[in-house]
């Protein structure tokens, strides 16, 4: 299916971009229970009806682990893929450390293409992940437990 709608994703993104139109990623990473590294890449952008377009770009397994190159690679060949390398707008990820490699391998590899993406201004930190950590961190220092038994 996904060889498929290869074609007809590649001409809407076309469409788009040729205008001008810049393409947002979300990227996630993890390993499945039977240790099966996966990446997977969503696009997003507003149509000419400012309407919120979104479409999975890549359910990739990664061959080796998580490193900033490998992820960085995995993301670059997607974008050549449909075409969309110099139309890249922001990436939305979480903060594991490894996306911060990811980002800047990511930069190395588009000079060449694109100059004018830069991490600084492309990387994003995904708000609902950032709020997660802080909550986990202030249950933690919140471990008080209760002086008065609860009634039945």
């Amino acid at each position: 299916m996904y060889r498929e709608m290869l074609p007809a994703v590649k001409i809407r993104l076309f469409n788009y971009t040729n205008q001008g139109g810049r393409i947002n990623l979300t990227l996630d990473a993890w390993t499945s229970s039977n240790r099966i590294a996966y990446l997977g890449i969503t696009g997003h952008w507003m149509d000419s009806d400012y309407v919120l377009q979104n479409i999975v770009l890549a359910f990739s397994r990664l061959h080796g682990s998580h490193t900033g190159e490998n992820l960085a690679n995995t993301v670059y060949h997607t974008l050549l893929l449909y075409g969309i390398e110099q139309s890249l707008g922001c990436i939305t990820m979480d903060n594991a450390s490894v996306n911060d490699k990811l980002c800047k391998q990511l930069e190395q590899k588009l000079c060449s293409i694109r100059q004018g993406w830069k991490r600084k201004d492309g990387q994003v930190r995904c708000m609902p992940h950032v709020l997660n950590l802080a909550a986990q961190k202030i249950l933690a220092v919140l471990k008080a437990e209760a002086t008065i038994p609860e009634e039945r």
